[in-house]
């Protein structure tokens, strides 16, 4: 009897030991598709951004072939951000590591507002911004991301002149809306972009594209607080 309750606890062990390291190893895979995805994100968004900037200072820099000060301004600024650019590179993939990153992120919301719209009229409000650093690192880089992925895609797509961003913060969560006043959607059958879908995700956010009432699109991201 002894033996027999032996060989079943010894059963049960080496099934639960199994069962261990199954949940293990799925959980590594799992974590693993999550870091590859956010490196992936984080390449397509903080490079994508840099690389269209220097092409919207390069024609700047075309037509400025006739005044030698704003066409040397122009060239110095492709050249730092080229710098910029190449440091990125090295850094996405450590990003999620970079103690620095996103220490203010309201600051950085501001300094890529007036880099990337600059040629625009743009209105930026944020209320709530002291509640911006009890937002986790990860979720403040994923947001600024998120953030300037929309700002390239109005940009790339919208030929819009007019953008208005709002970020609110409350103690359910923060709420970012980005409206621009460009053509609005023209692929009706994917409402949100997959690059947007995919950092909502990251965010465990929800997101919403629809028309704004300035006849361009409206973004709606809801990130609820745990």
């Amino acid at each position: 009897t002894n033996v027999r309750r032996l060989l079943w606890a010894l059963a049960a062990l080496v099934v639960t030991i199994g069962f261990i390291m199954l949940y293990e190893r799925l959980r590594r895979i799992r974590q693993e598709t999550l870091i590859r995805e956010r490196i992936a994100a984080n390449l397509h968004d903080e490079l994508g951004a840099n690389l269209h900037a220097i092409g919207k200072l390069g024609e700047l820099a075309q037509d400025s072939t006739d005044d030698p000060e704003h066409l040397n301004d122009a060239v110095q600024r492709i050249r730092d951000l080229t710098r910029r650019t190449g440091t990125a590179a090295k850094d996405c993939s450590h990003m999620l590591l970079k103690q620095e990153l996103c220490d203010d992120l309201a600051a950085e919301i501001k300094r890529e507002s007036s880099r990337l719209l600059a040629d625009l009229v743009h209105q930026l409000s944020i209320t709530g911004e002291d509640k911006l650093p009890l937002i986790p690192r990860r979720s403040r880089i994923d947001l600024l991301l998120f953030y300037k992925e929309c700002l390239i895609n109005i940009l790339r797509h919208a030929h819009a002149t007019q953008v208005r961003i709002e970020l609110q913060l409350t103690h359910r969560g923060l709420t970012l809306t980005i409206a621009d006043n460009g053509e609005g959607l023209k692929d009706k059958s994917e409402i949100v972009p997959r690059s947007i879908r995919r950092r909502a995700r990251l965010l465990n956010a929800r997101v919403r594209v629809s028309q704004a009432t300035t006849r361009g699109t409206c973004i709606v991201l809801k990130v609820s607080s745990r």
